[in-house]
């Protein structure tokens, strides 16, 4: 028998909006399909508020720069395999830094960014590396996202 797939939603963003209400709508949805549901969050942000008690949590203290910090990385590699992850899901910048890199240290094999602007990505090494080695998937949540050059670079959801 198979066991059920391990995905997990990291948001680090604190308020609330629209990247945060498609992450709750998305755990919601997968972990109703049987999908085994685990969020990485910063502690007290308004997902992990609706989100508790639903799915599994974990929480982490993270910015722009925590990418360069190998504790941090260490840390989330460590709840990546932990849960034994399939897929991780990101939707901001400084999130696919951090688990984006993490993740493929642990060697998942779906990472997928969630890109919710149509705004082109900054044409970074850093950007080339992780748009070109790291993500797997773009998910765009509209076509002028999905036209978006960052977004060719992977497979568009």
């Amino acid at each position: 028998m198979m066991r059920p797939v391990n995905i997990c939603l990291f948001n680090t963003m604190q308020s609330w909006g629209g990247g945060e209400k498609w992450h709750y709508e998305t755990a919601i949805l997968l972990k109703n399909n049987g999908f085994n549901v685990m969020l990485i969050t910063s502690t007290g942000s308004e997902l992990h508020k609706k989100l508790q008690g639903i799915v599994t949590i974990q929480t982490i203290a993270a910015g722009n720069l925590s990418f360069l910090n190998p504790v941090k990385l260490l840390q989330v590699k460590k709840m990546l395999l932990a849960f034994k992850t399939d897929t991780v899901l990101m939707n901001l910048p400084s999130d696919l830094k951090l688990a984006g890199l993490a993740a493929k240290w642990a060697g998942i094999k779906n990472i997928i960014y969630r890109r919710g602007s149509a705004l082109p990505v900054k044409n970074s090494v850093l950007n080339r590396y992780l748009f070109g080695k790291v993500i797997t998937g773009v998910i765009a949540n509209s076509i002028a996202t999905k036209k978006n050059d960052s977004a060719k670079q992977c497979t568009a959801y």
